[in-house]
């Protein structure tokens, strides 16, 4: 099976070591939702607070961490979206 996108994410970029990371990550953490909102408010409800340095993207079926640009090439690619796009929103996959 191709690789997919599989949920949205949030990669916060701390510049620490965690274990069970995307296999792309090596230092800060990914939490991961079905929207974006949904991983902030996973964040907020955990921390407290709005996290510094995150940068937005989706978790593939492969455990790779994208931003919104190459998750729009993917997303095209394997056919979840009929046009291409710059950038990807959770709604042009999941509405």
């Amino acid at each position: 099976m191709s690789e997919y996108i599989m949920c949205s994410a949030l990669w916060i970029q701390d510049d620490k070591p965690y274990v069970h990371q995307p296999t792309n990550v090596d230092m800060g953490y990914v939490v991961a939702g079905q929207r974006h909102h949904n991983c902030f408010m996973t964040i907020h409800i955990l921390a407290g607070c709005k996290p510094k340095n995150v940068k937005q993207g989706f978790l593939t079926s492969k455990n790779i961490f994208l931003n919104r640009e190459e998750a729009a090439k993917l997303a095209f690619e394997s056919g979840q979206i009929k046009a291409p796009k710059r950038i990807l929103y959770s709604e042009d996959i999941w509405k």
